[in-house]
């Protein structure tokens, strides 16, 4: 496919894209709460509140982390969750991870940094210490001043009352300064796991708020939800787009270069989104992004609708890039 966006009336469609963020009658919105789950691993297991016992029973000497069940802790919760917080988006970072990877070019994967990412971007971290990944990320968030305001820590029972590092470290400092604080505590061992008391937490402690105006600026003056919004209400505007037609709208749009998100952090967005299923891939490449099905994005226009500019983005497809015209008829449903 030949590169977006070169025809010269490109340029005054781009800038029509930009002035509809800048007309300050652009608003982020703040009830689309995203959660992020760590855990243990997510497996299949027995459902939710019959969890089975290990045939072996547990030994005083059981590390932290380990459980007697056949589904982690963050597996039930999650099968909970879909039941019980449906206005709440649930988002593992391995989703995010396995679908970066397997449509980037070959690299190094900096899980630290992907995570510090994702976090920044969530509402909420719910973590359960119940495996030594999830430790690790109990003690690499917790030393984040701006990010363990944001942990919801659900912790095992046995260990509550121990003088060790973790409840002396980073639970202690998470009891501290978290808006979730103090963290809940669970019988991990438990037949039956009781959630509500999370939900409880989450549902009162993150609230519907106003939503706030959008301030257009260049992208690199942008946080981390500003991008991820702008990138998911690009999708929106114009229905089908490659990663290609992306980087060249924020290019034009929001003077972006390669020096200012450098060159994986759109393609880590989108696989945020997608493992928000807020987003998906199609095509037979996988190449092209449209929205999910019944998904709203983050960002409310007032008395402007994006209709008008829709249609004109049609007429350019339709003028001077046939084949993303063809893409769009082919893929959207």
């Amino acid at each position: 496919m030949s590169h977006p966006f070169v025809h010269p009336a490109a340029e005054s469609l781009l800038q029509r894209v930009a002035h509809l963020f800048s007309s300050r009658k652009a608003f982020l919105r703040k009830d689309r709460h995203i959660v992020f789950v760590c855990g243990g691993p997510i497996q299949h297991g027995p459902p939710q509140g019959t969890a089975t016992p290990s045939p072996h029973p547990p030994q005083s000497s059981q590390s932290i982390g380990q459980t007697s069940r056949a589904a982690s802790l963050r597996s039930q919760f999650l099968d909970y969750a879909d039941k019980q917080l449906i206005n709440f988006r649930f988002f593992l970072a391995e989703r995010a991870s396995i679908d970066l990877l397997a449509h980037s070019e070959p690299q190094f994967l900096d899980l630290a940094a992907f995570e510090l990412l994702i976090s920044e971007i969530a509402d909420c971290i719910v973590l359960f210490p119940e495996s030594a990944g999830s430790i690790a990320e109990l003690g690499f968030f917790s030393n984040s001043k701006d990010v363990r305001k944001k942990i919801l820590l659900v912790n095992d029972q046995q260990y509550q009352g121990s003088e060790s590092f973790i409840n002396l470290g980073p639970v202690n400092l998470i009891n501290t300064w978290s808006n979730f604080r103090p963290s809940i505590v669970l019988d991990f061992q438990s037949r039956t796991i009781d959630f509500s008391p999370v939900r409880e937490k989450l549902t009162r402690l993150i609230r519907s708020s106003n939503r706030k105006a959008f301030v257009y600026k260049p992208v690199r003056q942008m946080n981390s939800f500003e991008k991820v919004s702008v990138v998911l209400e690009l999708i929106n505007i114009f229905q089908v787009v490659t990663l290609e037609h992306l980087l060249r709208i924020l290019e034009s749009a929001f003077e972006a270069d390669e020096a200012d998100h450098g060159p994986d952090e759109v393609p880590t967005i989108i696989s945020f989104l997608i493992a928000l299923q807020l987003i998906e891939r199609k095509g037979d490449g996988e190449q092209y992004f449209v929205m999910g099905k019944n998904v709203e994005s983050f960002i409310d226009f007032d008395n402007i609708t994006i209709d008008d500019i829709k249609a004109e983005i049609l007429l350019y497809y339709r003028e001077h890039e046939p084949e993303t015209l063809g893409s769009l008829s082919r893929l959207i449903r």
